[in-house]
């Protein structure tokens, strides 16, 4: 690794090529990531998986700078996540719910279809309120989702463990095992 660093660096100064913005470290910084060499406050910000309790948590102003912040930084990610989760069995228990209405109120018979479910995914009609509520939740779901991302993204392995945490107890407390069925509406 070494020798490619500095036949890079020769070849720059030979070339005479503009300097590459950096992350703000020195080469030996950085030189120090990739052998291993280095404190975790230096890791804060840089992509590799690391263990260091100063990331930001998705605002500037939640960057723990201790070892109880930091776990509230983790408790909120699997919080995160399990509320996408729980928002996620809201909107199939409402489906759900609208399918099991339309099979009361009107019985499908062999007869209309080879398939009941595609009859009745096509028999259902969903309100203007029910689609509502049913992309309020979508919107809600992906946001929390993609907050989640984010926050697994400053390659924290304890963030990237709590998102993994809370989706799944999410997925053990919130998702019923007939989810196939609501599918089809």
């Amino acid at each position: 690794m070494i020798r490619i660093v500095l036949l890079l660096s020769s070849v720059s100064t030979t070339f005479s090529l503009p300097a590459v913005p950096s992350s703000g470290r020195s080469p030996a910084e950085s030189m120090s990531i990739l052998t291993g060499n280095q404190d975790s406050a230096s890791l804060c910000g840089s992509m590799v998986l690391h263990q260091a309790i100063c990331d930001s948590i998705l605002l500037s102003v939640l960057t723990p700078s201790n070892t109880m912040e930091y776990v509230g930084g983790l408790c909120l990610t699997a919080a995160l996540s399990l509320l996408a989760t729980y928002l996620d069995s809201v909107k199939a228990s409402l489906v759900r719910t609208r399918c099991a209405r339309f099979m009361e109120q009107d019985t499908i018979s062999s007869k209309d279809s080879s398939s009941p479910v595609l009859a009745l995914a096509q028999k259902v009609r969903w309100t203007i309120r029910d689609k509502t509520v049913k992309a309020g939740l979508t919107f809600l779901s992906v946001l929390l989702k993609y907050l989640t991302m984010l926050i697994a993204m400053t390659f924290n392995i304890g963030l990237i463990l709590a998102a993994c945490l809370g989706y799944s107890l999410g997925s053990l407390l919130f998702e019923k095992d007939d989810e196939a069925l609501s599918i089809a509406c």
